[in-house]
């Protein structure tokens, strides 16, 4: 059986306490879970803040390719994911018309790709002999420049 601990900052944290992961399908304890406290969460809060501050200013495109990774990453892992999320849940790895712990990682794996996927466009608002006009879209946390060099957005 599995003993799982906390990731905070990309680092492995242990806790004093753990509780049982049950198959809900067996009963069977299948691991165990850390049971964080407060402080973890403020580790965590501070770490996300900290992180926060490099990754806004990171391209698109580049998120991108990041998005992809990850999605990599899960197809890579699918099995043991889907073995793990099968304990957990106690969801068949397949079944009834495909619908089981598959598609849980495969659904996961989709989205994931389909966010890297999104864009922002420019929206021409109005062009013509009194004025042109843009709407930039910016998602949260982007930082730098606008395309007219007033500062950040």
């Amino acid at each position: 059986m599995r003993q799982f601990d906390l990731i905070i900052d990309g680092e492995k944290i242990s806790t004093s306490r753990h509780f049982d992961v049950i198959n809900p399908a067996t009963l069977e304890v299948v691991g165990k879970c850390p049971n964080a406290e407060t402080s973890h969460l403020d580790q965590a809060v501070e770490a996300a803040q900290r992180a926060f501050v490099q990754w806004r200013a990171v391209p698109d495109a580049e998120r991108a390719r990041k998005m992809h990774e990850i999605a990599d990453a899960l197809e890579r892992n699918m099995d043991e994911l889907m073995q793990l999320l099968t304990m957990e849940m106690g969801k068949p790895l397949v079944g009834y018309q495909g619908i089981g712990s598959g598609m849980e990682v495969g659904g996961s794996v989709a989205w994931t790709r389909a966010t890297a996927a999104l864009t922002l466009p420019v929206q021409v608002i109005q062009d013509d002999n009194d004025a042109f006009i843009e709407l930039h879209h910016k998602p949260l946390g982007s930082s730098g420049p606008s395309p007219h060099g007033t500062g950040p957005s």
